[in-house]
C-alpha cells in the first residue's frame, strides 16, 4: 500500500522510477481534484481445484470516513490509457495473481490518515450451468497507519506488478 502527495510522488518518491509511474498516469481527469494518491497491491492465490473469478471492480477503500470505489478508477484508466489491469480476472487453480490499482483521495491531509479499511467480495466460482457460487466470506481489512513509515516494496511484488 502506498499513500502519497501526488506532486511529491511525481517529483521522486524513493521507490518510484519515472518509467514506472509516468506523469501521464495522473493526467487522467479523475485525479484532477485529488491531491493525494494511493496504490493498492493485491496478491491472490487460488488453492482450490476450480477457476475462481475476482470482482476487484467492487473493491471499496475507506479513508477518513469517505469511500473510494475502485471501479471508478479502473474504468477511468481503461478509457484514458486504453489499457488497465483486468476488471474481473480469473485465477487458475494453483496460480498466484498480483494486481495493482491507483486511486485518489480528496479533502484529506496525508498526516491526518491514521486508518484505512479495504472491503472485497470473496472470489466466485462459475458453475456448469453458468451461475456463480461464492467461495467463502467477503474480505474486510483495517490497517493502522498511526505509525506508518516507508518500507521498500518487496522485490517479488515490484517485479510482478511493474
Amino acid at each position: 500500500m502506498l499513500l502519497a502527495d501526488k506532486e511529491i510522488l511525481l517529483l521522486g518518491h524513493p521507490q518510484v522510477q519515472s518509467d514506472k509511474i509516468p506523469p501521464t498516469r495522473f493526467g487522467n481527469p479523475i485525479f484532477d481534484d485529488k491531491p493525494l494518491v494511493g496504490e493498492i497491491v493485491l496478491r491472490f492465490t487460488n488453492l482450490g481445484e476450480d477457476v475462481n473469478t475476482l470482482f476487484v471492480s467492487d473493491l471499496i477503500i475507506q479513508v477518513m470516513g469517505g469511500q473510494i470505489v475502485l471501479d471508478d478508477y479502473i474504468m477511468a484508466e481503461a478509457y484514458y490509457t486504453k489499457g488497465a489491469n483486468p476488471f474481473n480476472p480469473d485465477i487458475l487453480p494453483g496460480s498466484t495473481l498480483y494486481l495493482a490499482y491507483w486511486f485518489g483521495i480528496e479533502d484529506v491531509d496525508l498526516s491526518e490518515i491514521k486508518e484505512l479499511a479495504v472491503y472485497l467480495e470473496a472470489p466466485f466460482e462459475i458453475m456448469f450451468d453458468g451461475s456463480w457460487l461464492g467461495t467463502g466470506q467477503n474480505y474486510y481489512f483495517t490497517f493502522d497507519l498511526s505509525e506508518w513509515g516507508f518500507e521498500p516494496m518487496p522485490e517479488e511484488v515490484f517485479d510482478a506488478i511493474y
